[in-house]
């Protein structure tokens, strides 16, 4: 059961062929466990480059290997967000804007910034500072799954429906060892930040935690709960913003 539910989150946040996704509750304890499989990739992907490239050549690769190996399911998020959110639209619009598959301009400018503040950073970061991609993603897929299990739906179907209610419309009761397995990969990551980088390391995490519980609380008050491009935009974004906030704090 444990393994099904694991290769169930690769399969969901990654390109990884491991089986097919399964929207189960127990796969959600197994989020952060795919967050550090995407950044040793992607710092791998990153440290070959640098081998015969300079850092900001390599910065692109590595952030371009980021969006194939996580499908630009985050990626395509702050488009859909971006449009969402930043566009003057009344509450009942917006939802309507973030189902729409175009990219406006709002959506546009939204994912030029972030990839262009993510390659910035990273090409800012050393080759042992990068390390810190490591318990940064564990951490962003860890606030997602906390979102899934606590933030009600701000749609009546889509992904977190899935996650949340059962083919007969019940409310699902995550496993309690879901529950430990969640809080088991928040603990892990700022353990692991911890032993790299020290006490700096809590400034960078503290940035992450506070850029998604302010995402989070303005997609409540916006349109009465989270959907999934919210949740993708929220662990983007909280993850660039901390890697920002790395190239300064660990100089």
């Amino acid at each position: 059961m444990a393994l099904r539910s694991l290769r169930s989150s690769l399969s969901f946040l990654t390109l990884l062929p491991v089986g097919r996704p399964e929207y189960s509750a127990s796969s959600v304890g197994w989020f952060w466990f795919s967050g550090a499989v995407v950044a040793l990739i992607d710092l791998s992907v990153l440290d070959g480059s640098r081998l015969f490239m300079p850092h900001i050549e390599s910065a692109v690769v590595a952030v371009l290997a980021d969006g194939i190996i996580t499908r630009g399911l985050h990626y395509d998020a702050i488009s859909d967000f971006g449009d969402g959110f930043f566009a003057p639209l009344p509450k009942d619009k917006r939802l309507l804007v973030m189902d729409d598959s175009r990219v406006g301009a709002f959506g546009a400018m939204g994912l030029i910034a972030a990839v262009l503040l993510r390659i910035s950073a990273v090409s800012a970061l050393s080759d042992s500072q990068a390390l810190i991609f490591i318990p940064i993603a564990m951490t962003s897929r860890s606030l997602m799954a906390f979102a899934l299990w606590l933030l009600p739906s701000a749609k009546k179907n889509g992904f977190i429906v899935y996650f949340q209610y059962d083919e007969l419309g019940h409310k699902r009761r995550f496993p309690v060892m879901t529950v430990l397995l969640m809080f088991f990969g928040a603990l892990l990551s700022l353990g692991v930040g911890y032993v790299i980088f020290g006490v700096r390391f809590f400034v960078v995490e503290l940035s992450e935690i506070v850029v998604f519980a302010l995402i989070m609380h303005w997609s409540r008050r916006s349109i009465d709960g989270v959907t999934g491009d919210v949740l993708g935009a929220g662990g983007l974004v909280s993850e660039i913003i901390s890697l920002v906030a790395a190239t300064a704090v660990l100089r």
